[in-house]
This record gives structure tokens, C-alpha cells and sequence, in this order.
């Protein structure tokens, strides 16, 4: 099984360049040959490199970089403390061209605001060496509806209608699916729109569908020693 790292917290958020503890996960999982993906809006995985290397020759690794708008000026409007988008693809290229297999999720798309973007994201990733792309809609558990809202409020007051009639649209209704098999995709003619939009510039970009087995090259640990011998 290919462990995920990044799913819910990005694992390298400012406090990791202190903490180190992503760092530490993955030394754990090079010292178990265990294979392993990891999503990320940061520009810190550099630092990681060596880690990366060891773990492509032991393991397994893929290094996913989530970025949803084309232009650093539309991206900081909406996550203001992570790196600019030229940066993350900048890091991409950086691990691509030391041999790290990298790829672009392009997440969150927000219906009504970054949809068209799709073709020119997945180009760029493209360029900068990523070998897989995948997408994911929008998602908005608990208070984040309300946080959320109030900054594209705030950020974009004459998209903002759009964005919420576009969500309710792909949503059934709802701003938000919280079914683990369904909330990263929606439903309905519009939704089919932007998976053709992805799928066809996907295929305009250059990738190729991977389908090579992760190897398993897992170490076990050796068995605890007897607290009582």
C-alpha cells in the first residue's frame, strides 16, 4: 500500500521548516523501504531532496504539487500564506530534473473561478517535468463553507454569485459533499464539462495514463526485544 501524505494538512507548512517533522516521517519511511505519495502547495520539499532521491531507489515516491490558479495574483487572493504558483512550479522542475517522478493536482477547482485554467496548468506542469496529473473539486467541511465564502466575498464580489450558483450546480443543490467516494468530484452536466476540459488537455499536455505496479520493496522492522530479558 502507497502511504498519503498531505491529504488533509499540508506537510509543509512554515512551522516544518523548525519542526522537521515531515522530515522525520519520511527518514521512518525510508528506513522501511515503505513506498509513499505526498500533496503539497509548498516550495520547502528542496530541502527533502536527498530524502527523495534514497527514497525513488528504495522505495517508491511521488511528489504531487497542488496548484489551482495560473496567475500568483489570483492565487494570492485565495491562499494568501502559501507559496506563488511560479514558485511551486518551480519546485517541480527542480525535483523532475533530479530524477523524482512529480505531478499537478489541479485543486481545488472552484467552479465559476478557476475552471479555464485547467488547460494552461496542466500545460505548465507538463513543461516542468510532471509525469501525472489528476484534479479534485472543491471542498467545504464545517466552518470552512463559512471562511471560505466570506473571502471570495470579499476577493471576487462580482464572481462570488456565480460561484456558489456553479457549486450548487455540481453539488446537487448543496455547497458541499461530504461522501468519501464522491466529494472530490461532482455531478451533473457542468461537471462533465470541466472532466472533458481536464481530460482533454491532460491528454493536449503529453501525459501518458501510468499503469507500472508500485514494487514492493517494504522492510519490515526486526520483532521488539522482550522488555524482560
Amino acid at each position: 500500500k502507497v502511504l498519503h501524505i498531505g491529504g488533509n494538512t499540508d506537510p509543509y507548512q512554515p512551522a516544518e521548516r523548525k519542526l522537521r517533522s515531515t522530515r522525520a516521517v519520511l527518514e521512518l519511511l525510508l528506513e522501511r523501504r515503505h513506498p509513499l505519495s505526498i500533496i503539497t502547495k509548498g516550495a520547502l520539499p528542496v530541502r527533502d531532496l536527498d530524502l527523495f532521491k534514497q527514497l525513488q531507489e528504495q522505495a517508491w515516491i511521488r511528489v504531487y504539487f497542488s496548484i489551482a490558479f495560473a496567475d500568483d495574483e489570483t492565487a494570492r487572493l485565495v491562499e494568501p500564506q502559501a507559496p506563488t504558483v511560479s514558485k511551486r512550479f518551480e519546485t517541480m522542475r527542480i525535483l523532475s530534473e533530479a530524477g523524482i517522478p512529480t505531478g499537478i493536482s489541479v485543486a481545488p477547482i472552484i467552479p465559476g473561478l478557476n475552471e479555464e485554467a485547467i488547460p494552461e496548468l496542466l500545460a505548465r506542469a507538463k513543461s516542468a517535468g510532471a509525469t501525472s496529473a489528476t484534479c479534485s473539486l472543491l471542498r467545504l467541511p464545517g466552518h470552512v463553507e463559512t471562511v471560505f465564502l466570506d473571502r471570495m466575498r470579499e476577493a471576487f464580489p462580482d464572481r462570488i454569485s456565480k460561484i456558489i450558483h456553479r457549486l450548487q450546480e455540481v453539488r446537487g443543490g448543496q455547497l458541499s459533499e461530504g461522501g468519501f467516494f464522491s466529494r472530490h468530484h461532482g455531478n451533473g452536466t457542468y461537471w462533465r464539462c470541466v472532466e472533458q476540459l481536464f481530460d482533454v488537455g491532460r491528454r493536449r499536455a503529453g501525459f501518458v495514463e501510468e499503469d507500472r505496479p508500485v514494487p514492493r520493496r517494504f522492510r519490515r522492522p526486526t520483532a521488539q526485544q522482550s522488555l524482560f530479558d
